[in-house]
């Protein structure tokens, strides 16, 4: 049997999805609002970019750049986004509503809670415009099937300080073995916040494959990530994904070791955009300028030093101030890059077929089938 190598976590969070009306996401929390809960905030529309000068939200436009295609919208258009649960790995979405980018875009954004799953049928359908997730096996299986979602954006960028992902019981893992032998969860209870078809999957896929194991000679559970650090605790789990900051609350038990996290360089993290935005172009650039202007201007380095993200990010999240700060926070790039999208969206499709009853076909697909980058690129094309 060959083991799995110990890495450093490099992005917390993931999302699982089996097919349009399959399980919950890697970020479906056991105490996140219900599905017909609906969060609307609009902040004020004044930011203070890092240089002191005062400027309105949405008024950054690049030098030679057309300023009538950077312009806000005539008329005000709305756009609704789904969230699985109030999580700061969506900040960029949250602070773009509470400090009035969308406003100052022109734009009438609602933030509904809906599971991942929950929300492929809407967003395939058009009663959705934009979902917060990873690129799954569910989103892949509604692309290959005809309808038109794309992985449009990510949320967040790697931090390789944290030691987000796979933890487990430290008998099966011994304290003198320096890599975890994948042989040893045959027969035992694994868990993720969905269960099988994501980014989780995919990472402990790879390595069960070189194994000679399958999902079958596991028990495979899907469990909220507070469900499953307390059952990592007490003992009542063999393995389980913990994201940020729940990890940090194991970082010193002896009882559990930490594993693996996501691959180098991609997490899989995704705005996956519907129809209904890619048949508005107008909105989706708009949509995606007022999130380029707020990653440059507000969460691009320590964003955790910010007293107005942290206060913005706390009445979004409703979450106490203190309780958002952690010593591995989430890293967000200025530009929203997707270095990487395209090798990781066929090596994560491959390790799914080969692994087997994740797929509804054999042959990847290509990136462009999945990834559009295009509207993104237009948003940068607009912010200096």
């Amino acid at each position: 049997m060959l083991p799995i190598s110990v890495r450093r976590a490099v992005a917390p969070l993931c999302v699982l999805a089996l097919a349009l009306a399959g399980c919950g996401g890697d970020d479906d929390d056991a105490a996140a609002p219900a599905a017909d809960e609906t969060t609307t905030t609009t902040g004020a529309a004044a930011t203070e970019p890092a240089d002191g000068t005062t400027t309105t939200a949405g008024d950054t436009t690049s030098e030679g750049t057309d300023d009538a295609a950077c312009a806000p919208l005539a008329e005000t258009e709305s756009v609704t986004v789904s969230a699985s649960s109030a999580n700061v790995a969506f900040a960029t979405v949250y602070l773009a509503q509470e400090l009035g980018y969308f406003e100052a875009e022109g734009l009438d954004v609602t933030i509904e809670n809906l599971s991942s799953s929950d929300a492929l049928a809407p967003l395939g359908q058009g009663r959705l415009d934009m979902t917060l997730s990873t690129i799954n096996a569910g989103v892949y299986n509604a692309i290959n099937s005809g309808v038109d979602i794309r992985w449009a954006a990510p949320l967040y960028e790697a931090n390789p300080d944290a030691a987000e992902g796979l933890y487990v019981q430290a008998e099966l893992f011994p304290a003198d073995q320096d890599t975890f032998d994948v042989s040893a969860l045959e027969g035992k209870v694994v868990s993720t916040p969905a269960g099988l078809g994501g980014t989780s999957t995919f990472i402990l896929a790879e390595q069960m494959l070189a194994a000679g194991l399958t999902f079958d000679d596991l028990t495979y559970r899907q469990m909220g990530t507070t469900d499953i650090l307390a059952a990592l605790e007490q003992g009542g789990l063999d393995m389980g994904w913990l994201s940020t900051p729940f990890w940090g609350q194991v970082a010193d038990n002896p009882d559990l070791r930490y594993v693996q996290g996501f691959p180098d360089a991609q997490n899989g993290t995704a705005m996956l955009m519907g129809p209904s935005m890619s048949e508005r172009p107008e909105v989706a650039e708009a949509f995606f300028r007022a999130l380029v202007k707020v990653s440059s201007e507000h969460l691009a380095g320590d964003y955790q030093d910010d007293p107005e993200v942290l206060a913005a990010l706390s009445t979004a999240l409703d979450t106490p101030e203190e309780d958002l700060v952690v010593d591995a926070p989430n890293v967000f790039d200025a530009g929203m890059r997707m270095d990487g999208a395209a090798d990781f969206n066929e090596r994560m499709q491959q390790t799914f077929i080969d692994i087997g009853g994740l797929l509804d076909y054999d042959e990847p697909l290509a990136a462009d089938t999945v990834i559009d980058e295009s509207f993104l690129d237009a948003a940068r094309s607009c912010v200096g």
